[in-house]
């Protein structure tokens, strides 16, 4: 996928910033405002539902890794592809922006604050 945008070139390895970045934004959201609300309307939030939902967000990650690869190429079909030289390697590669991968990081940056976390949190609970 393209890396350079109008503005500036996306490093390559860099996408696994916007996991971190969710999973520092999300802990504190979750764990100050979204919980303490939901208990307060009567929902109870317990660690294997806060699991179940991580899950399925999880799952939408990959979904969403599925269609962009589908529209990628489409991408291919209808616009061809072009080179560029990550690492100084001469790369064919889709004319679409690599910025159309940040929805999947987002998404399990916050599954893994539900799963992970709880999981984590659950095991220092029982020792």
């Amino acid at each position: 996928m393209k890396l350079k945008t109008k503005y500036f070139e996306v490093p390559v390895a860099s996408l696994s910033v916007f996991d971190s970045l969710i999973i520092i934004v999300l802990i504190p959201i979750l764990a100050k405002g979204a919980y303490p609300l939901l208990r307060r309307l009567g929902i109870n939030v317990t660690p294997l539902r806060k699991i179940g939902v991580g899950m399925i967000i999880a799952a939408t990650s990959l979904v969403v890794a599925g269609v962009i690869e589908i529209k990628r190429k489409d991408f291919i079909k209808e616009y061809g592809t072009f080179y560029q030289s990550p690492f100084d390697k001469p790369t064919n590669a889709s004319s679409m922006s690599i910025l159309y991968q940040v929805p999947q990081y987002v998404l399990v940056g916050a599954s893994e604050v539900l799963v992970v976390i709880t999981g984590m949190n659950s095991i220092n609970s029982n020792m």
